[in-house]
């Protein structure tokens, strides 16, 4: 094991309990975190079609990323302070996900939704009222350019689901 696979296992550790989304070359996959037995080798069954997976809760985030499947791998770990410690400038959004409603079932592994245009993905959440209620938690982390002070998006990350009326 080298230093790199060391830094990631204790950064991962941190977020015991949350989300992993994974962004394939043919698929998507959303899981609870942690993994079990089962999605582990899955996930390393696919590995090679991997190109980005965020593990994430509400309070921190691990990515890592490359742009094709012959590039490198790029990480980085953003852990929201605590409000005492808080220099961090951040807004956090909350977009609908695309679902068509009449198409939603139940599965072993969460819920089963099927986009408006037809593609499939599975949230690993209880849910009983309308599936097109569901919004994903965006973070969006400011910066600012040093030249003129405009501010801009210099990260993000997912940080959660929710249901409408829940803030």
């Amino acid at each position: 094991m080298n230093l790199d696979e060391i830094k990631i296992k204790r950064e991962v550790r941190k977020i015991n309990k949350g989300y992993l989304y994974a962004a394939f070359t043919d698929k998507i996959c959303i899981l609870k975190w942690p993994l079990s037995i089962q999605e582990e080798e899955m996930l390393e069954q696919s590995f090679q079609k991997m190109l980005e997976c965020r593990i994430f809760n509400e309070q921190m985030e691990y990515r890592i990323i490359r742009s094709t499947i012959k590039r490198e791998w790029k990480s980085r770990f953003i852990e929201d302070q605590t409000a005492e410690e808080d220099t961090e400038q951040y807004y956090t959004e909350r977009q609908y996900l695309d679902i068509d409603s009449t198409r939603t079932k139940a599965t072993e592994e969460g819920l089963q939704f099927t986009t408006t245009g037809g593609g499939r993905f599975i949230l690993p959440i209880t849910y009983s009222k309308k599936p097109s209620d569901i919004k994903i938690k965006i973070r969006n982390y400011i910066g600012y350019y040093e030249e003129t002070g405009q501010a801009y998006v210099r990260d993000w990350r997912i940080c959660g689901f929710e249901t409408v009326g829940e803030v």
